[in-house]
């Protein structure tokens, strides 16, 4: 790892070296630590040309897995159907 900046789509700028450890930790979820945007480099820029930072879609899938798991199965409800809403036009 070195200093070499890296810059994001979102175009916020980190040290190459702070942003792999960022986005390593389970809190950053793949996310900027600046605007909470999925962070992905912006290829267009030169500086980013040959950089390699953790798998972003790694943090999105184990969040998706999370987000299912706390769900559970779904339950049938007395919530009210899109049908309902619209009987009273």
């Amino acid at each position: 790892m070195s200093n070499r900046p890296v810059i994001g789509e979102c175009q916020h700028a980190f040290h190459m070296h702070c942003i792999w450890k960022w986005l390593e930790t389970e809190t950053a979820k793949g996310l900027c630590p600046m605007c909470r945007q999925p962070f992905t480099m912006d290829k267009e820029k030169d500086v980013n040309k040959g950089v390699s930072l953790p798998d972003e879609n790694r943090y999105m899938a184990q969040e998706n897995d999370n987000f299912l798991t706390e769900m559970g199965e779904p339950q049938i409800t007395d919530a009210m159907s899109v049908q309902d809403l619209s009987a009273g036009d």
